[in-house]
């Protein structure tokens, strides 16, 4: 399961990031208010919970996902932006958090800005590609219920992009599959297990790269 079609059905693309290092979350998203729950209410459910939708694009460790934008705002317009913080155990007696940020893009024909995005759409996006192309990321997409007024409506539908894990791009030691040992004088770029592509036609493929290529290890 490498690909699938956006439809018309398709009202919203939710793109949501997990990370454990506050630092990782952009200037201007860090000035949006922080939720304890998802308020608005017209978003998908969950990605990260597999049975809220059918999943359409199976989970990969590391994708190179920085053409994802590009490709969807050819239909999709930035909408609002949700940031989160979750406890997630404890690390000794200190609460481990995890922090969660999920950009919202609507259809651009019933596009109407939230507060926490109007009047400051490019430059959430840029952030967003930065997030985008500095790392590869654990990367998997449902198609979800749509929800409104905490109904599902009928007939439509909400895409979500799960990137659950940062993947830091990295010098590393080519080596030989069967042996090993290191493979040339210098470390070599990483390369992501996948790339993802939105085509003019809203295909969405994760285009596997070749194995002698992914097989780089430190």
């Amino acid at each position: 399961m490498n690909r699938f079609r956006l439809q018309g059905n398709d009202r919203i693309v939710t793109i949501q990031f997990r990370l454990s290092n506050p630092n990782m979350i952009p200037r201007l998203a860090k000035l949006v208010p922080e939720s304890s729950v998802d308020t608005e209410r017209d978003l998908a459910y969950s990605s990260l919970n597999p049975t809220n939708g059918e999943l359409v694009l199976a989970s990969v460790p590391s994708v190179d996902v920085s053409n994802l934008l590009s490709g969807l705002v050819r239909e999709y317009t930035l909408t609002n932006l949700v940031r989160r913080r979750v406890q997630n155990g404890y690390k000794g007696n200190t609460p481990n958090w995890v922090y969660t940020i999920k950009y919202v893009f609507t259809q651009g024909h019933i596009a109407v800005p939230k507060d926490a995005v109007k009047g400051n759409q490019l430059a959430h996006c840029l952030e967003l590609q930065t997030l985008l192309e500095e790392s590869f990321w654990a990367t998997m997409a449902h198609r979800n219920p749509f929800i409104a007024n905490g109904r599902s409506v009928p007939g439509t539908t909400a895409i979500s992009f799960s990137l659950a894990a940062r993947v830091p791009k990295e010098l590393r030691w080519q080596r030989d599959p069967n042996t090993g040992e290191k493979i040339g004088e210098t470390k070599v770029p990483m390369k992501p297990e996948a790339i993802l592509k939105v085509s003019a036609d809203g295909v969405v493929s994760m285009e596997m790269t070749a194995s002698e290529t992914a097989s780089a290890q430190a």
